[in-house]
Order: structure tokens, then sequence, then C-alpha cells
């Protein structure tokens, strides 16, 4: 009888360019918010037309939810 092999770890690297693409269509699909921290606020590169997302502006503390409409931003602060 052979002597079974022992299982090797399965990792998956979430970072990889390959899952960044992936979520980001699963995102789009669902049209589902997503939270970004950065030192600025979003342009309409960073939430796509027709979407919304969460962002705190990492300079200014302040968290707001993004829509652009039409490639027209619009914001609303949560506080």
């Amino acid at each position: 009888m052979p002597t079974p092999v022992p299982p090797v770890p399965f990792q998956m690297d979430f970072e990889s360019d390959v899952w960044k693409q992936f979520f980001e269509v699963i995102r789009k699909q669902i049209n589902q918010p997503v939270f970004y921290a950065q030192s600025t606020d979003p342009g309409t590169t960073g939430v796509p037309s027709g979407t919304w997302s969460v962002w705190k502006n990492t300079t200014s503390g302040v968290v707001k939810l993004w829509v652009n409409d039409g490639n027209v931003m619009k914001s609303v602060t949560i506080s």
C-alpha cells in the first residue's frame, strides 16, 4: 500500500493583481461599496461612473460616501 502524501498548505495571495481584478469585477457586478483610505479624496478614476464607494481621507480624517454621477463626483460626509 502506498504511503499517503501529507497535504500541502494552500495559500492565496489576495494582494496579487489577479485577485484585485477579480474583486473589482465582483464589486462592479453587485455594486457593493468598498472602503478606501488614502491621503486625498477620490476622483472619477477612483470611483467609476455609475458606482459609489466609501473613502477616508487620511490627511483630513474625514469619511465620505462618494458617488460618481456621470463623471460628476458627489459626496456626503459620514460622522
